[in-house]
């Protein structure tokens, strides 16, 4: 039995010890999404204030038919404050007032996709409302001294499924969230 590559009808290539020689090509799984799909984005927040202890950061709900995949979550806070604390809830209640749309980025930059869900960070004026936070499945302690938050998640919102980021500690934050979607099929 000979085996031929489909498209160049060349054999395949067999090591002196009769091994079948191949090669793979390894890539971050958004970097693929991104130059063959066209589907991975970066969400800003850009000087986002939060004005009140135990107030809600970000607030997203994923509206499409492909996995959301949160790749990280990149933060900073504008004052450092000891005991300042961000938790993150997958599957509560999307936010209902006292925010501001955000418009992710796709990060190919030819491309015409946009993102699809709902994205909502706090709007510095009123605190954001959420009915139900959900499950928590990640925080993260600032102290005292300045430091950059960098979480690399892997959390997954199927459709209509909620993220809510609850900061413990008026503050201001900048930074980016990462993600792209994935059809599981």
């Amino acid at each position: 039995m000979e085996i031929r590559d489909p498209n160049t009808k060349d054999a395949a290539k067999i090591t002196p010890r009769g091994l079948l020689r191949t090669y793979a090509v390894i890539e971050v799984e958004q970097l693929y999404v991104n130059e063959n799909e066209e589907e991975a984005y970066t969400m800003d927040l850009d000087n986002v204030v939060i004005d009140a202890d135990g107030s809600y950061l970000v607030s997203i709900q994923s509206a499409s038919d492909k996995m959301l995949v949160v790749t990280s979550i990149n933060l900073w806070q504008a004052q450092s404050k000891d005991d300042s604390n961000l938790e993150i809830y997958l599957g509560g209640t999307l936010a209902s007032a006292g925010t501001a749309v955000v418009t992710p980025t796709n990060c190919n930059a030819g491309s015409g996709h946009a993102a699809e869900g709902t994205f909502y960070v706090n709007d510095n004026a009123g605190n954001m409302t959420v009915t139900t936070t959900g499950i928590i499945c990640g925080r993260h302690k600032f102290t005292a001294n300045f430091i950059k938050w960098n979480k690399r998640s892997g959390w997954i919102l199927p459709k209509n499924s909620v993220m809510n980021i609850i900061a413990s500690k008026d503050n201001t934050f900048r930074g980016y969230i990462s993600f792209y979607y994935h059809d599981p099929v």
